[in-house]
């Protein structure tokens, strides 16, 4: 998706010119890649003894806009332990998102390992799926399949996701899981880190206004194909459909303040099939909310999480009279 203008540089700092395919890439999770790979790439020239991000905070200070992106990558503090750099977004000469990255080497430790906790999720998720049925396009007990044909944040349509067939009967909580489409493709880290923006709107399934991504109403569609198939739930995947015209009809819609992303563990290097998203959010007031992000493997084994403070309002005093999908 990006790729650095030059090579990194031996020196305090690294410019780097990222293009997106699209203009509605630049959502939250388009920038977080964008800004773990920068971190990444900066790492690998000029810190190779903390080749891993640990965690990321990202401040959104402006929306970004279709137009040509600078990373600037400073390095803050040179650690035995960690590093911390802070990376800064610009587009048109104007800071759109600064960001801090604490850099380390998670494979090598640096303090004891504790016992296993007792943190568990809960309310307990479905069952994992037959990954091996899925991929064969047969159907599982307690998930349903689905693509996205979206218009709005067109990186969706590479992705294959799944629904809990039990719908989403916590209020505040949705599970789901995601792999890449392509069979010859794997999740690394940067696209981990996107993760934690790639997830239902909370607002719109808190309210059930019928959104583009309320969840509750997009479980129904893809539950009503489901039972469409023979055998039930086998064949091609459901596709949701999201257009760019629609999208303003839409009542409301999120804006990220901040990000938080804090990646547990090193993947290994071939990467991972499927991943398992849960998010949550504990409080949505006055247009205010949190959002708590866990992301599992295959055998739920915590990989990342994440946490979002955001904002929801309407539609149109959001985008005025731009088109949703222009900016952040």
């Amino acid at each position: 998706m990006t790729t650095p203008s030059r090579p990194p540089s031996s020196g305090g700092e690294l410019k780097s010119c990222l293009l997106t395919e699209s203009f509605s890439d630049f959502a939250g999770a388009a920038v977080t890649a964008i800004l773990h790979y920068a971190a990444s790439q900066y790492v690998a020239a000029n810190l190779p003894s903390h080749p891993d991000v640990q965690k990321l905070h990202i401040e959104f200070l402006r929306g970004c806009v279709p137009a040509e992106s600078l990373v600037t990558v400073t390095q803050l503090k040179l650690g035995a332990m960690v590093s911390t750099l802070q990376l800064e977004l610009r587009q048109k000469d104007k800071t759109r998102v600064v960001a801090l990255a604490t850099v380390t080497d998670l494979a090598k430790p640096v303090g004891p390992t504790l016992p296993p906790s007792n943190w568990f999720l809960q309310p307990q998720s479905s069952p994992p799926p037959n990954f091996e049925a899925i991929e064969a396009q047969k159907s599982d007990p307690n998930w349903l399949r689905f693509r996205m044909d979206d218009e709005v944040f067109p990186l969706t349509r590479h992705l294959l996701n799944m629904y809990p067939a039990a719908g989403f009967p916590h209020q505040g909580l949705a599970d789901g899981w995601i792999r890449v489409a392509s069979d010859e493709d794997r999740i690394d880290a940067t696209f981990l880190g996107a993760m934690c923006d790639l997830i239902p709107s909370h607002s719109d399934t808190g309210l059930r206004n019928g959104g583009l991504y309320d969840a509750h109403s997009n479980h129904k569609i893809v539950k009503r194909w489901a039972t469409e198939q023979t055998p039930p739930g086998g064949g091609p995947p459901a596709v949701l459909t999201v257009k760019r015209e629609t999208a303003f009809k839409s009542p409301i819609v999120h804006q990220t303040i901040t990000l938080d992303v804090e990646f547990k563990r090193r993947l290994s290097p071939e990467g991972l099939r499927w991943v398992y998203t849960r998010s949550g959010t504990r409080m949505a007031h006055g247009g205010r909310m949190d959002l708590d992000i866990v992301l599992c493997d295959e055998n739920m084994e915590l990989l990342c999480v994440g946490h979002q403070l955001l904002v929801a309002v309407d539609t149109k005093r959001r985008f005025g009279a731009r088109k949703p999908g222009s900016s952040l």
